[in-house]
C-alpha cells in the first residue's frame, strides 16, 4: 500500500493539525499510551520493537517520513537523560536504519536546541542548555548525516492536540 506521508508523531500539536488536515494524504501514528478519544483508531508507534520500523515501511511505501516523535517534557528528561536519549536519539536512530533510501526524512526539532540569548538564524550554531535541548541535537545530527534529509526546528506550537 503505497501513501505519500507517513507522521510519526501525530500527538504533538503540529502532527495532530497536519493529519487532521490532510487525511487523505497523512498516515498519522500516535505515541503509545494516549488516552485521547479524538486518535484512537490511528495506528500507534512501537519504536522499541527494532523490527516494527521495517515492517511499516514495508507496509506503506510511503515518499516522506515525518518524525514530529519526541518526548518534550523539559523536567522529566532532565531528571531520566537515558530515558529521554533512548526516546529522542536512540528511537529515530532505528528508524533511520530502516528507512528505505527512496522515504524522504524530514525531522520535526525544537528551538530547544538553542539556549543563550534568544538571537538565532539559519547559520547559528546548537547552544542546548538542557537535557531535552541536547537530545534534540543529537537527533539533528543522526538526520543531516543522511542524504536527501531535512531538519526543520520550530518554536513552541499552539493549538489543538489530542489532549
Amino acid at each position: 500500500m503505497t501513501h505519500s506521508i507517513l507522521l510519526f508523531g501525530a500527538t504533538s500539536i503540529l502532527g495532530f493539525n497536519l493529519a487532521r488536515l490532510f487525511p487523505e494524504t497523512v498516515v498519522p501514528f500516535i505515541s503509545p499510551g494516549n488516552p485521547s478519544h479524538l486518535v484512537s483508531q490511528w495506528p500507534v508507534l512501537q519504536l522499541e520493537n527494532p523490527e516494527w520500523p521495517e515492517r511499516i515501511f514495508a507496509q506503506y511505501q510511503a515518499n516522506v517520513l515525518l518524525y514530529c516523535h519526541a518526548v518534550c517534557d523539559v523536567p522529566k528528561c532532565e531528571a531520566a537523560p537515558d530515558w529521554a536519549h533512548e526516546i529522542n536519539v536512540q528511537h529515530l536512530r532505528r528508524v533511520m536504519e530502516a528507512l528505505p533510501e527512496t522515504t524522504r526524512l524530514v525531522y520535526v526539532s525544537s528551538d530547544h536546541v538553542f539556549g543563550g540569548d534568544g538571537e538565532y538564524d539559519e547559520h547559528s550554531r546548537p547552544c542546548p542548555i538542557s537535557v531535552y535541548g541536547r537530545t534534540r541535537v543529537g537527533a539533528e545530527e543522526l538526520v543531516l548525516e543522511r542524504h536527501q534529509s531535512l531538519v526543520i526546528r520550530t518554536g513552541l506550537a499552539i493549538g489543538a492536540s489530542p489532549n
